[in-house]
């Protein structure tokens, strides 16, 4: 749901499911989901160009990527947090 909004540039409702999802997840324990929840909440937040929030959340994402040794996950938030920093 949270990329229906972000793709109609309603993107405080897409905060808003990606924040559901995210408390879903971390009921369910599920560690990816989380770490896919924080990354997509970054991502919102960086468009909404709050990058102090984006880069707490791409932070988070990141030690979950970590934690359970997803490369994938972790190439995309660099990725993420070097298109944040050419803003600031």
């Amino acid at each position: 749901l949270g990329v229906v909004y972000s793709d109609v540039g309603e993107l405080y409702q897409a905060l808003e499911a990606y924040l559901e999802g995210l408390r879903l997840s971390e009921l369910l324990n599920n560690k990816r989901n989380i770490g896919l929840c924080y990354q997509n909440i970054g991502t919102i937040y960086s468009m909404l160009k709050e990058y102090d929030q984006a880069l707490t959340f791409n932070s988070n994402a990141m030690v979950i990527c970590e934690e359970i040794d997803y490369a994938t996950g972790m190439g995309v938030l660099q990725n993420n947090n070097g298109e944040i920093l050419i803003e600031l």
